[in-house]
């Protein structure tokens, strides 16, 4: 008969995620920020609820950094006048990664304001020549979003 784990006796990424995220007491940066710009925030203070980055971000953080995947900005403030920030940004080369948490459990990107502020924000994107990715929690759990960034980067 098959028992239920503990959150305590977490493996893989899920388990690494919440250790660091508990030990992480400064900010990990990833890029320069510059006028306008926010810093990367890794176990920082961030626009979220808690002040602190989710933890699919750190987990994707994580795998990057694994892969050697470097040169991105986290929480990068690209509008002049709206406080949108993306996930994960290669400035120069315009790429942008963003981790859409709560798809399976009716977050918010699944609600109708929620989903309708998305497209306003990577619409904006758009229109200012990014060029944005969307991944979903168990793409990232599972290693899908990783594969696609180290393509993106690498191939």
């Amino acid at each position: 008969m098959a028992t239920k784990r503990k959150n305590s006796t977490r493996t893989g990424w899920e388990g690494v995620v919440k250790r660091l995220s508990k030990q992480t007491s400064g900010s990990v940066e990833t890029g320069e920020s510059g006028e306008g710009h926010s810093g990367a925030v890794a176990g920082g203070k961030s626009r979220r609820k808690g002040g602190m980055v989710s933890n699919l971000e750190l987990m994707l953080h994580l795998q990057m950094q694994s892969a050697g995947i470097m040169g991105y900005m986290m929480e990068y403030k690209f509008h002049p006048v709206r406080r949108w920030r993306f996930d994960f940004c290669w400035v120069e080369r315009k790429l942008v990664v963003e981790v859409e948490g709560g798809t399976w459990s009716g977050g918010r990107h699944t609600t109708g304001s929620g989903f309708r502020k998305d497209c306003e924000k990577y619409n904006h994107a758009a229109w200012m020549g990014y060029l944005v990715f969307r991944f979903t929690s168990d793409m990232v759990k599972n290693g899908e979003a990783i594969n696609w960034i180290e393509e993106m980067i690498n191939g």
